[in-house]
């Protein structure tokens, strides 16, 4: 028969304590990935919705289709705003100038949500550990007046 030795270390008294608060909420994820072309709404439902309006309809929709796609972006920078409808909904726009640039914001918000502030927010820099999270430059705060 074979033995396995069981070692424990301790390091004389420990303790253990739970704690928490605040409430919870039951979250129910249905079919949660879909593409632009199969959303009819951008305010029927809670969205989050990644990418700019070049390349994503819905995203053109939350921005007031701009006659420029590129309108409200910096090379380099990236945007994560909440728009909240008359009907309760929501939707989480993550979108940048580039491919990178949203994939940039796309991990700052998964791994620094903590950090955001407002209901928007500008993030720039090479990696989520060492981008900077701002108030929007005064370029999209200028474009934002215009479209409302």
């Amino acid at each position: 028969k074979q033995r396995l030795p069981q070692v424990y270390v301790t390091s004389g008294a420990t303790t253990s304590s739970v704690s928490g608060s605040g409430e919870l909420a039951a979250v129910t994820v249905v079919d949660a990935t879909k593409l632009d072309s199969e959303i009819g709404s951008a305010s029927a439902q809670n969205l989050v919705v990644v990418g700019g309006p070049c390349v994503n309809t819905v995203a053109a929709e939350l921005l007031g289709n701009p006659a420029e796609c590129t309108q409200g972006f910096t090379p380099g920078k990236a945007r994560v705003k909440v728009f909240e409808h008359a009907n309760g909904n929501v939707a989480m726009l993550v979108a940048g100038y580039s491919g990178a640039d949203t994939r940039l914001a796309g991990k700052v918000l998964a791994h620094r949500a903590g950090e955001f502030t407002g209901s928007e927010v500008e993030v720039e820099g090479t990696t989520y550990s060492d981008a900077t999270i701002s108030a929007p430059s005064a370029a999209v705060e200028e474009e934002a007046s215009t479209t409302e």
